[in-house]
């Protein structure tokens, strides 16, 4: 992920606007570089409601409208995380970062390669 986004999201003296503009500058930049010939944004995760202030989880979800709207007006991608949004059972302990997946993990049992 872009460095800085938890704390952009964070930030609540920028808007969802400003902090989707930022990352699709950067974006922008990328390709205006020459070199960068497709990008993708990813869908910024939620976290659990324990851990994290319920206005974090509210400006993800704002960013994430956002940053979508953006990249289909221009020839950037937005990634969405399939079968990460509907429940936060992907989350370790920390209720944070995505959890170590294991043989008897569900749901992250799908992304194991053995």
């Amino acid at each position: 992920g872009l460095v800085g986004s938890e704390m952009c999201i964070r930030d609540r003296t920028k808007t969802i606007g400003e902090i989707g503009r930022a990352f699709f500058s950067f974006a922008n930049f990328l390709f205006s570089c020459g070199k960068t010939k497709k990008i993708i944004i990813g869908q910024m995760m939620r976290r659990s409601s324990r851990v994290t202030d319920p206005l974090y989880n509210e400006r993800v979800i704002l960013l994430n409208i956002r940053l979508q709207s953006l990249c289909n007006d221009a020839d950037i991608n937005f990634w969405h995380h399939r079968g990460f949004w509907d429940s936060l059972l992907f989350l370790a302990a920390d209720g944070v970062h995505l959890q170590q997946p294991s043989l008897d993990s569900r749901p992250m049992i799908k992304y194991l390669r053995v």
